[in-house]
């Protein structure tokens, strides 16, 4: 019973997976530049990290937040994800990653939950700019829920970069693009 239920577990988990994409469309490139150019204004990130209870199980707060940060470090090494920042400028945005397990029922070993990845921008700007968010649907038994929380945070921070990179090239095109019009 219990491999049969780690089975439809794991089967959900690879096909029932609800998202949240709130990111740059490479279709658009000026819509993406203006909605997320703001991701390119600072290197300093003010960044949070959020388990709650039930998640605290698989991965501590500080582990995630040490791994994402690593993730980070490695893939978008523009981004400096910095807990306390003393920079009364506010010359910084905002990233956060939550994390939110539950527990299926009590007779299964089986979780489920949401993880996210936000970016924000500067609260102190003066246009509108889009939410950077990535959010997916998480579950599995015990001994594979930290192998996909650690897969989709891999995902997650490999989106943002792909994202970043690309914003950063579509901007160069457009500073170019402006020269030659001169």
């Amino acid at each position: 019973m219990k491999f049969i239920t780690t089975i439809v577990a794991f089967l959900c988990s690879l096909t029932l997976n609800a998202a949240v994409l709130e990111r740059p469309s490479q279709k658009y490139p000026v819509q993406a530049l203006k909605n997320y150019g703001w991701l390119l204004d600072y290197s300093q990130t003010s960044f949070s990290a959020y388990v709650n209870e039930t998640g605290e199980k698989f991965i501590s707060q500080d582990s995630l937040t040490r791994y994402v940060k690593l993730k980070i470090r490695n893939l978008v090494s523009a981004i400096k994800p910095n807990e306390k920042i003393d920079d009364f400028e506010f010359k910084y945005n905002f990233m956060s990653v939550e994390l939110e397990l539950d527990r299926y029922n009590d007779k299964q070993k089986i979780y489920t939950g949401l993880i996210s990845l936000r970016v924000e921008a500067n609260i102190h700007r003066t246009n509108r700019v889009n939410l950077y968010k990535l959010t997916k649907s998480i579950s599995g038994s015990e001994s594979q829920i930290l192998g996909f929380i650690k897969a989709d945070i891999d995902l997650m921070v490999e989106a943002l970069a792909e994202d970043y990179y690309y914003i950063a090239d579509e901007f160069e095109k457009h500073n170019k693009s402006l020269k030659q019009d001169k």
